[in-house]
C-alpha cells in the first residue's frame, strides 16, 4: 500500500473540509492533542512554567468542546459551512489558552508583549492539532460505520444461511426416511405377487398399490417440492480481529504501509517552526530560527531517501525487521529534533520544544495512521470476501437442497407413480381375466415385479447425460416451438460431473421455455449454454416472434420467476421487438465470480 488513504497529501484538502464539517468538535477532538498540548505548556520552554500550562489547556477543552457547537450552529446553516468557521475556533482557543498561560506566568515584559510573542504559535499549534485530530475521528467514525454496515449486513445473511445449512442436514434425514417407507411399502406389494394369485387376491393388491399412490407417494412428492422452513445456523466466520490483535497488527504493518511523508511532515511542521522561531519578536532571521529551520530541514532530508529507497525494500522485508527499522529510525528522528532543542536552548532558553520535536512526533502520528489504514482496508476486504463466499455458499446450498428435495419429488411423482400406477392397470387386467374364467399368466406376475423393481430405484439411478436431458426438452415442444441448442464443451463437462447444476439447468431451461410458449408468443429459440467466468453456468435464451408483442396480461410469467430466483446466482432479461432475451447464471465450481447476468444479454460468444 503505497498511500496512507487517510493522510495522503493529494486527498488531504477534501478530507480535512469533510471532518471539519462533521467531526469538528467534541470531547474526542478536543482530547486527542491534550496530553501534546500539556507538554508543551507545562514541560517546555519559555521559562519551564510548570501547572501554569494546565489552565490554558482547559480553557481550550471548554472552548472546543461546549462553546464550539452552539456558535457554529447559530453561525453556520447546515454543514457546507462549518469548516472555515471551526478553523477559527480552534484559532481562538490557541489564543485563549496562550493569553492564559501568558496571565499565570510572571513576566517583566508586559501581558501584550509576551502573548503576541507566544500567540502565533499556540494558535498554529492548536489548528494543526486540532484539525488533525479531527479528520483521525471522522476517519474512526467511517470505519465504525463501515464495521456495522458490514457485520449488519453479515448477520443478515448468516441467519438466512442458517436456515439453509440447518435445512440441509434436515433434508437428509427426511429423505432417507420418504425412501425407506416407499421402499417398504414396494417390498410388501412384491410379496404379494406369486403365480398362484386368485381374483381376491390380485384385487387387493391393486388396493394396496392405490392406496400407497394416495397415501404414500403423491403427498410426499407434493410435500417435497417446497422449500422446508424454520431451520438452525452453521458456525459464524470472524469479521474482524479481536481487540488484543489489533495493535500487534498494526505494529506489522507499519513498514508496509507508508511509514515516512517527508511533503506531509513539512508542510505541517514549517509553519509551526517559523511561528515558533521568527515570527516572535526581534522579528527577524537570527541564529536560533534558522537553527530550528536546519533542524527541520535535515529531518526531511532524511525522510525523503528513506520513502524512495528503504520503504521500497522494508515492504519486501520481515515483519520483525522492517518494525525495527522503522523503529530505528523514528528515534534518530526524535534524537535530531532533542539536539537541535539543545543547542537552540543554549542561545535562547525560550525556544518551542513544539516546533522542534513535531517533525519526528508528525512521522510517527502519519505512519501510524497510514499503518491503522492499511489494516482496516484489509480487514475490510477480508469482510466482503466472507460476505461474498458465505452468499456463494448460501446460493449452492439452496440450490443443493432444492435439487436434492426436488429429485426425490420427481421421482416419487414421475418413476415410483408412473411404475405403480402401471403395474395396478396391468393386475387390474390380469384380474378381469380371471373374472372372465381365463388363467394367470406368469409372464404377467413377472413383468409387474419388473416394474416394481423399477420403481424400487426411485432416485438412484441417472436420469441420463446432460445433454440428452436437455435436448429432450427441447424436443418436447417439436411443431410448436423450433428450439436451436448448443451446449459449449467446458460447460457440458461441468454438468456432467454436477448432478445439481446439471439438473438447476435442465429445470431452468424447462420454465424458460414453457414462458416463451405461454406467455412470449415465441415461434423460435436459440439456447446458448457456457462455462463464464468464475466457474458460473451461464444459459441464455434468445427468443424470436413471429407476430406482434404479446398484452401485457398474456406476459405474466406465473411461477417461473420464483424457480428461477431460488436457483440463480443471477439472471436478466430484456424485451425487444424481435423477441424476449433472458440469461441465467447458475453456481457451477467452487470459484465465486462476478455475477452480473445483464452483461450477457448482448453477447455469448467467449462462453466456455
Amino acid at each position: 500500500m503505497r498511500s496512507t488513504g487517510l493522510l495522503a497529501p493529494g486527498g488531504v484538502p477534501i478530507r480535512v473540509r469533510r471532518a471539519l464539517r462533521r467531526s469538528g468538535t467534541g470531547w474526542l477532538v478536543a482530547l486527542g492533542p491534550t496530553p501534546w498540548f500539556l507538554l508543551t505548556d507545562c514541560l517546555g520552554p519559555p521559562a519551564m512554567a510548570g501547572w501554569a500550562g494546565v489552565p490554558g489547556v482547559l480553557v481550550q477543552l471548554v472552548v472546543v468542546v461546549w462553546l464550539a457547537e452552539p456558535l457554529l450552529a447559530r453561525w453556520c446553516r447546515g454543514t457546507r459551512g462549518r469548516a472555515w468557521p471551526t478553523l477559527s475556533v480552534y484559532a481562538v482557543a490557541g489564543g485563549l489558552r496562550a493569553a492564559v498561560w501568558v496571565a499565570l506566568t510572571p513576566s517583566t515584559a508586559g501581558f501584550w508583549t509576551d502573548w503576541a510573542r507566544l500567540a502565533p504559535s499556540r494558535v498554529l499549534g492548536s489548528v494543526i492539532w486540532l484539525t488533525g485530530s479531527a479528520l483521525v475521528v471522522h476517519w474512526l467514525g467511517q470505519v465504525r460505520r463501515q464495521r456495522v454496515d458490514l457485520a449488519a449486513q453479515y448477520l443478515r445473511l448468516s441467519s438466512t444461511r442458517r436456515q439453509d445449512a440447518a435445512g440441509l442436514a434436515e433434508a437428509d434425514e427426511e429423505l432417507a426416511a420418504v425412501r425407506a417407507t416407499t421402499q417398504a411399502a414396494l417390498a410388501d406389494i412384491r410379496a404379494r405377487l406369486t403365480p398362484q394369485l386368485g381374483e381376491a387376491e390380485l384385487r387387493g393388491t391393486v388396493a394396496v398399490i392405490e392406496d400407497v399412490v394416495a397415501r404414500l407417494v403423491r403427498p410426499a412428492s407434493h410435500e417435497l417440492a417446497a422449500m422446508p422452513a424454520g431451520l438452525a445456523a452453521p458456525a459464524r466466520e470472524e469479521l474482524w480481529l479481536r481487540r488484543r490483535e489489533i495493535v500487534p497488527a498494526v505494529i506489522r504493518a507499519w513498514p508496509k504501509a507508508a511509514p515516512y511523508q517527508p511533503l506531509l511532515v513539512a508542510a505541517l511542521c514549517l509553519p509551526m517552526v517559523l511561528a515558533a522561531e521568527l515570527v516572535p519578536p526581534p522579528y527577524d532571521a537570527g541564529p536560533v530560527g534558522l537553527i530550528g529551520l536546519a533542524g527541520l530541514a535535515i529531518q526531511v532530508a532524511l525522510l525523503v531517501p528513506a520513502r524512495f529507497l528503504l520503504a521500497p525494500r522494508l515492504r519486501r522485508s520481515g515483519a520483525h525487521v522492517g518494525v525495527a527499522v522503522v523503529a530505528a529510525s523514528y528515534l534518530m528522528l526524535f534524537a535530531i529534533g532533542l539536539g537541535t532543542l539543545w543547542v537552540v536552548r543554549d542561545l535562547q532558553p525560550a525556544s518551542s520544544l513544539e516546533a522542534l520535536l513535531a517533525p519526528a512526533l508528525v512521522t510517527v502520528g502519519s505512519g501510524g495512521i497510514a499503518a491503522a489504514t492499511l489494516v482496516h482496508s484489509r480487514e475490510a476486504a477480508r469482510a466482503r470476501a466472507v460476505i461474498r463466499r458465505t452468499q456463494w455458499d448460501q446460493r449452492r446450498t439452496r440450490q443443493r437442497l432444492w435439487a436434492q428435495r426436488r429429485r426425490l419429488a420427481m421421482a416419487l411423482h414421475g418413476r415410483v407413480q408412473a411404475n405403480l400406477t402401471a403395474a395396478a392397470l396391468v393386475l387390474s387386467a390380469a384380474g378381469d381375466s380371471l373374472e372372465a374364467g381365463g388363467s394367470l399368466d406368469p409372464a404377467v406376475i413377472a413383468q409387474v415385479r419388473h416394474t416394481l423393481t423399477l420403481a424400487a430405484w426411485i432416485d438412484n439411478a441417472p436420469p441420463g447425460a446432460p445433454r440428452e436431458r436437455l435436448t429432450s426438452i427441447a424436443d418436447v415442444w417439436s411443431g410448436v416451438l423450433q428450439v436451436g441448442l448448443e451446449l459449449r464443451p467446458q460447460a457440458e463437462e461441468l454438468l456432467d460431473v454436477s448432478r445439481d447444476v446439471a439438473d438447476a439447468a435442465v429445470e431452468v431451461l424447462r420454465e424458460i421455455l414453457l414462458n416463451a410458449v405461454r406467455h412470449g408468443g415465441a415461434a423460435s429459440a436459440r439456447v446458448v449454454i457456457g462455462l463464464d467466468r468464475g466457474s458460473m453456468v451461464c444459459l441464455r435464451v434468445a427468443e424470436r416472434r413471429s407476430g406482434p408483442r404479446p398484452s401485457r396480461a398474456s406476459q405474466e410469467p406465473g411461477l417461473g420467476r420464483s424457480l428461477i430466483d431460488s436457483l440463480a446466482v443471477d439472471w436478466a432479461e430484456q424485451d425487444a421487438a424481435e423477441g424476449r432475451i433472458t440469461v441465467v447464471l447458475l453456481a457451477g465450481g467452487p470459484t465465486p465470480g462476478v455475477a452480473d447476468a445483464a452483461v450477457r444479454l448482448a453477447d455469448v460468444a467467449d462462453l466456455g
